[in-house]
């Protein structure tokens, strides 16, 4: 049988001749092996996957001026190289958003927040719908009619809603005054003065109403 000559490198110590290995070339493949390992061990410590995904937690939501509402983002997969997520809004005179995520409404209207790998391959979008303040839809108080003897006082609960309303400031009235008087220095709080009838109302700033009849005796 012939010479089997696989190769022939210009340096004798790293050559394979007539298919014996030499100790250099043996040297050589046993470091080229070492370096290979390390590579993928490094590979799998940092994570060599590629993201690719984005998903925000909130597809659009709404929130008034000056307040802030934080977004959550998830890459996938979780072993992804690239976590750094940067972020972004269409409108930053409509609301903006810092590099944590938080959203702070900042004029009416609408905004797009962006969340991205660093790269920008990667992105997945949000819309805000900026407001004013969420208003009041109803108010209601603890007695529709009620019965008080001269000099006796009571205490009036409004309710609002939604609770979580903007503007939750309320204004107290009574249609005759000589009869019942609510104290400018206790919210809701009546007097009966004289025998009559009255009655108390609260208003709220954009104008819903709930009212008391009152019927005063001796």
């Amino acid at each position: 049988m012939g010479k089997r000559f696989i190769a022939d490198m210009s340096n004798d110590d790293y050559s394979v001749k007539e298919g014996r290995m030499t100790k250099g070339c043996k040297a050589l493949l046993f470091l080229v092996l070492l370096v290979s390992i390390a590579l993928s061990a490094c590979g799998s410590i940092f994570g060599s996957s590629v993201a690719t995904g984005i998903s925000l937690n909130k597809e659009t939501f709404p929130i008034i001026i000056g307040e802030t509402v934080k977004l959550i983002a998830t890459i996938t997969p979780s072993g992804a190289a690239d976590t750094e997520i940067t972020w972004s809004s269409s409108d930053i005179t409509k609301a903006t958003v810092d590099a944590y995520g938080n959203v702070k409404g900042i004029a009416a209207g609408n905004a797009i927040i962006t969340a991205a790998t660093s790269d920008g391959l990667v992105k997945d979008e949000c819309g805000v719908i900026v407001t004013a303040g969420y208003p009041v839809t109803d108010i209601s108080l603890n007695k529709n009619t009620y019965s008080m003897h001269v000099g006796e006082s009571f205490q009036f609960v409004a309710t609002i809603l939604p609770s979580f309303a903007s503007d939750q400031n309320i204004t107290w009235s009574s249609t005759n005054t000589a009869v019942v008087l609510p104290l400018t220095n206790e919210a809701g709080k009546v007097v009966a003065l004289t025998a009559g009838t009255a009655t108390i109302k609260v208003e709220t700033s954009n104008h819903k109403i709930a009212q008391c009849i009152i019927t005063v005796t001796l």
